[in-house]
């Protein structure tokens, strides 16, 4: 367990990054820790991001994607 890390909710993480979703944050690469069933996010990681510092996003996965083509049809044949 985590001691004396400064550490957000999620609805302060949202707040910093200026989103309105919990979805939002998906893509974004963050690593939250979970205590007691909810989620909490490490303060500088949302700090760096929120400044501008790191992009965490990644692009959506595509029909070219063999990974993502063969995660969507597993189970639709």
């Amino acid at each position: 367990m985590l001691l004396h890390m400064a550490r957000l909710t999620t609805a302060q993480t949202l707040t910093m990054l200026g989103l309105t979703h919990r979805n939002s944050l998906r893509n974004r690469n963050l690593h939250p820790t979970r205590i007691n069933g909810r989620n909490y996010y490490d303060k500088d990681e949302v700090q760096r991001l929120a400044d501008g510092y790191v992009i965490y996003t990644q692009p959506s996965p595509t029909a070219s994607d063999p990974e993502y083509m063969a995660r969507i049809t597993n189970g639709f044949t």
